[in-house]
């Protein structure tokens, strides 16, 4: 079995071999070739041949050496030329976190992230899902169809036989042998359909990897928003996504509606900062989402600021709430029809509250309220020219 694993293995690496390997290299001495060790076999068969001396030459199987070969010290090889251990998919899925949010602080669970944006995530590739998606439907193909290469079909079928059998995937024909046990490799399909809660599929399924993918992330839940409703959520995921936006404005909706934008409340609930008092002056209330957006006195000049006059795309007339402000719902009917330029343009005032608080902390620069609302005006015509808007 482990010589078939180094089989598959050289097969993989079969491009790089030449540059690893010299075609005359004999064995793993460099520098030495076939022709060198088939002078040195002919040159002592002639000196015991001269000397009437006894020899017998054996030539030996070394494929055989592998046959009892510790798995341990197989991957141990497999790593020193450069195949990755079990630990590159963690060490790779971390660096990707690492670099999504620039440094270690996670402000939202990995599993969220994996979730389509649809459902409240951001579309993050889930690695163990994907590639334990393609071994296992690789697999189990290799077992249950019919295949051009019946030795691999039957090697297959015996080291997954009992599982096979056990899964009804297979008939019980006490006339073919199975392993009892699967091997090393093989247990982790058993374990893969245990997490992620596919052991009931069918075969159909579990034998291509985009349909388990597919059934995986169709349970997914919808990731809920504090104050609303259920199946207003959705509605949410849908507006932070809204093409109009740009990319800058979608993450900044999609934190807001996570609450997870660094106001001074959820540093300090992280221990980041000893206080979470709001940084304007003479405001001694908590710095939360909601309040830097909507309950500050800074944030309640700038809306009523943020007129028909300074925005004609925010209809006149039209009661601005703070689930409109934040996440876009409870939109009257009558100005439905022009909520595209209603929300960017209140993605734009809130990106603008950032930046002018940002500014405020990092540098002690007070920004008036109506500067507020020119840059978040030149924003939503950036936005329009970009093609974002209408």
């Amino acid at each position: 079995m482990a010589a078939i694993m180094v089989v598959a293995s050289a097969q993989n690496t079969r491009l790089v071999q030449k540059g690893l390997i010299h075609p005359d290299q004999a064995c793993a001495v460099p520098g030495r070739r076939i022709t060198d060790s088939l002078v040195l076999i002919r040159d002592t068969i002639c000196y015991a041949r001269d000397r009437n001396i006894r020899l017998v030459v054996l030539n030996l199987d070394f494929e055989k050496a592998f046959d009892r070969l510790s798995h341990q010290y197989l991957f141990e090889v497999l790593r020193k030329v450069g195949l990755p251990d079990r630990r590159a998919i963690l060490n790779l899925e971390r660096a990707v976190f690492y670099f999504i949010w620039g440094s270690k602080w996670e402000r939202v669970r990995r599993e969220v992230l994996k979730k389509p944006k649809e459902k409240g995530g951001k579309g993050v590739p889930d690695l163990p899902l994907f590639l334990g998606a393609r071994f296992t439907a690789l697999h189990l193909a290799l077992a249950t169809s019919p295949s051009r290469n019946p030795k691999t079909t039957a090697f297959t079928r015996f080291w997954m036989g009992s599982f096979l059998r056990r899964k009804k995937f297979l008939p019980i024909d006490l006339r073919v042998p199975v392993s009892f046990n699967l091997p090393l490799f093989y247990a982790f399909i058993p374990t893969f359909l245990k997490r992620f809660n596919l052991e009931q599929e069918e075969l159909q399924v579990l034998t291509k990897h985009r349909l388990l993918i597919s059934c995986v992330q169709g349970r997914e839940p919808v990731s809920s928003v504090r104050g609303l409703a259920i199946g207003e959520p959705s509605q949410v995921w849908r507006n932070v996504n809204h093409p109009a936006l740009p990319n800058r404005l979608r993450d900044l909706s999609w934190m807001v509606a996570h609450e997870v934008l660094p106001v001074r409340s959820v540093m300090h609930s992280r221990g980041l900062l000893q206080s979470a008092t709001c940084p304007r002056p003479g405001c001694g209330a908590p710095e939360s989402v909601r309040h830097l957006l909507w309950e500050c006195s800074a944030a309640v000049d700038q809306w009523a600021i943020a007129g028909s006059l300074q925005f004609p795309y925010l209809p006149a007339g039209e009661v601005l709430t703070a689930q409109l402000m934040l996440y876009g719902v409870g939109l009257s009917p009558n100005s439905k029809k022009d909520f595209t330029r209603i929300w960017l343009t209140l993605a734009a005032t809130k990106d603008a509250t950032w930046t002018s608080r940002n500014l405020l902390v990092g540098r002690h620069m007070q920004i008036p309220p109506v500067a507020v609302i020119r840059m978040a005006a030149a924003t939503v015509r950036e936005a329009v020219a970009a093609g974002g808007g209408p």
